[in-house]
C-alpha cells in the first residue's frame, strides 16, 4: 500500500484520503466530547470554541486543514526536491502524525498557526530559490507573524530566519528589519483594531512563552506508555531520514542541498519549541509534524521496494489505531 504513495497520480491521493478518513473518522464518532482545552486562550479563542460547537464541521473542517497543509508540505517537496520521489507520500505520514492525538480531531488554533508556518515556509523557500528577494523574505516573516497570534512561541522564529539568511548569504541590517517588519506586523494590526473597538489585547499575555517559568513542569506524560511508544517509533524513523538525508547531502546539486539544509534548520528550531513546550506535546506535535513527515518520507524512500517497509507500516498504523483507541477508553 504505502508503495502507491510514492506515485504522483490522483488516486494516489484518493488512496491516502480513504487511509486517513478510515483512521480518523470511527474516533471521531467514539470521541464523548468536544476538547477545548487547547483553544482557551489567543485571539481565536471565542471564534473556535463556537465551531467546536458543532462537532462535525469542527471535524470536518479540521480535516481540511490538515489536507491543505499536507497537500502545502507535498508542494514544496516537488518543487526543491526535499524529497527525491515524494508523490503524496508526505502527505500521508503529515495526516498520520497529525491524528497521533485525539485533541486533533478538532479545530484549533494550533491547526490554523501551523497553516501559517507552512504559508511562511513556501515563502521562505521561494526567498531562497529566486536570489534572495528581500520581499519574500518579508512576506515569510509575516506568516510567522499571523502564525504567532494562534501559537506565541512562533515569535521565535526571528532566531530561524535570521539563522537561514546568515547561512546562505551575508546578512544586511535591511534583512533584519524586513524580518522583524514582517513578525511585527500583524500583531501591531490586530492591537491597533483592538483599541479601536475597545479590546485589550496585551502583548505579554500573547506572548505565553513567559509564563513557563511559572509552572511546575511534573513530566505527567511519562506514565503515558503506549503513547511513548509510539513517538519513540516515529523518532527512530525521523533520525535515519535525516542521516540519509545528510549521507546524500554532498551528491545533491546546489538547488537540492539548499533545501535540505532549510528544512534540516527548520526542523532543529521547531524541535527547540517542541522541548520548550514538551508539556503540551500532545498540541504542539502538530507543529514537529512538518518537518517530522519530510524526514520520515526519506527514510521510506529507496531504490528498490522492501516489504519489511510495508510491514513496519502496519504495525505503526494498528499501534497508533490501538493508542487512540485506548485513550478514548480511559
Amino acid at each position: 500500500m504505502i508503495k502507491k504513495f510514492f506515485d504522483n497520480k490522483i488516486g494516489s491521493l484518493a488512496l491516502v484520503i480513504i487511509v486517513l478518513l478510515i483512521i480518523r473518522i470511527p474516533v471521531f464518532l467514539l470521541l464523548p466530547k468536544v476538547s477545548t482545552d487547547s483553544v482557551n486562550s489567543g485571539i481565536l479563542s471565542s471564534f473556535l470554541n463556537q465551531i467546536n460547537a458543532s462537532p462535525i464541521f469542527s471535524f470536518s473542517l479540521s480535516f481540511i486543514v490538515l489536507l491543505i497543509g499536507g497537500l502545502l508540505i507535498n508542494k514544496l517537496c516537488w518543487e526543491y526536491n526535499v524529497v527525491e520521489k515524494p508523490g503524496y507520500i508526505v502527505l500521508y505520514f503529515f495526516g498520520i502524525l497529525n491524528s497521533c492525538f485525539l485533541d486533533n480531531f478538532y479545530i484549533t488554533n494550533i491547526q490554523f498557526g501551523n497553516l501559517f508556518v507552512l504559508f511562511g515556509i513556501n515563502y521562505l523557500y521561494i526567498f531562497i530559490k529566486n536570489n534572495y528577494n528581500r520581499r519574500w523574505l518579508f512576506l515569510s516573516a509575516l506568516m510567522f507573524g499571523l502564525a504567532a497570534l494562534c501559537i506565541p512561541e512562533h515569535f521565535w522564529v526571528i532566531v530561524f530566519l535570521i539563522a537561514i539568511v546568515v547561512l546562505f548569504k551575508p546578512i544586511l541590517p535591511v534583512d533584519i528589519f524586513a524580518i522583524v517588519f514582517g513578525l511585527l506586523m500583524p500583531y501591531y494590526v490586530v492591537s491597533s483594531i483592538g483599541y479601536l473597538f475597545s479590546f485589550k489585547f496585551d502583548f505579554y499575555n500573547s506572548w505565553q512563552f513567559w509564563v513557563l517559568k511559572n509552572k511546575v513542569i511534573d513530566f505527567h506524560w511519562l506514565k503515558n506508555g503506549p503513547e511513548i511508544l509510539l513517538i519513540i517509533a516515529m523518532l527512530v524513523f525521523i533520525f535515519v531520514g535525516v542521516l540519509k538525508v545528510i549521507s546524500s547531502y554532498f551528491r545533491s546539486n546546489v538547488d537540492t542541498r539548499r533545501s535540505k539544509l532549510a528544512m534540516l534548520v527548520f526542523g532543529i528550531y521547531v524541535t527547540a519549541i517542541f522541548f520548550l513546550r514538551f508539556k503540551d506535546y500532545g498540541h504542539y506535535f502538530i507543529i514537529a509534524s512538518v518537518p517530522a513527515s519530510v524526514f520520515i518520507s526519506t527514510f521510506y524512500e529507496g531504490k528498490s521496494w522492501k516489504k519489511w517497509k510495508e510491514l513496519l507500516n502496519i504495525l505503526t498504523l494498528l499501534f497508533l489505531v490501538y493508542t487512540l483507541f485506548r485513550n478514548l477508553i480511559i
